[in-house]
């Protein structure tokens, strides 16, 4: 199969302009994971708020999260690692924002083929820091670690998208929608 962009569907005729022969884009590209550019139909923001998206990508296989009765996020699975990303101003006017959030290089054999996005916007309120235990078995061996995370009492739940390792980057590729009002693209740099 070789790689032609826009949707992953393979040529018939086995001329690739860019000469990748990978059956994934990001295997072609092989640079760092990066959240490319959002748009916002609603800035979810309230009376108290900034403006202000807070985006965790976390980053393995079957990884999940809930709230708790508190609203502090419990993230479950085999998760690797996380990161927090901040974009501030962002306005419900369907502007594209290009915030070009750096993640990691993915390494599909050691980070998994998913990666999942969870995305707040910022009120305020009182500020919570959570340790979250996350915890993996690795060739039957059980490991586990602590690693804080930051939010706030009032934030709004945004919504959510999981990225798969194969899905197109950007510029034509796969778009994610954490919520009806909002959508992202994610590319390669």
């Amino acid at each position: 199969m070789i790689y032609t962009g826009g949707g992953g569907s393979p040529t018939t005729t086995g001329v690739d302009t860019r000469g990748c022969h990978e059956d994934c884009e990001r295997d072609c590209e092989e640079g760092t994971e990066n959240i490319h550019r959002f748009r916002a139909r609603n800035d979810y923001d309230s009376w108290r708020g900034k403006g202000e998206f807070v985006i965790y990508s976390i980053f393995s296989e079957d990884v999940t999260y809930e709230e708790d009765e508190n609203g502090e996020l419990v993230i479950t699975g085999a998760a690797l690692d996380f990161v927090r990303h901040v974009s501030g101003g962002v306005k419900g006017d369907n502007v594209i924002i290009n915030p070009d959030h750096e993640i990691i290089i993915w390494d599909i054999e050691t980070d998994g083929n998913r990666m999942k996005h969870v995305w707040y916007e910022d009120d305020g309120g009182g500020e919570v820091i959570r340790d979250i235990t996350l915890s993996a078995e690795y060739e039957g061996i059980g490991v586990s670690w602590v690693i804080p995370i930051t939010y706030y009492s009032d934030d709004d739940l945004i919504g959510e998208s999981i990225v798969e390792y194969c899905q197109d980057i950007d510029p034509s590729g796969f778009e994610y929608h954490p919520s009806s009002d909002v959508d992202f693209y994610m590319n390669e740099r």
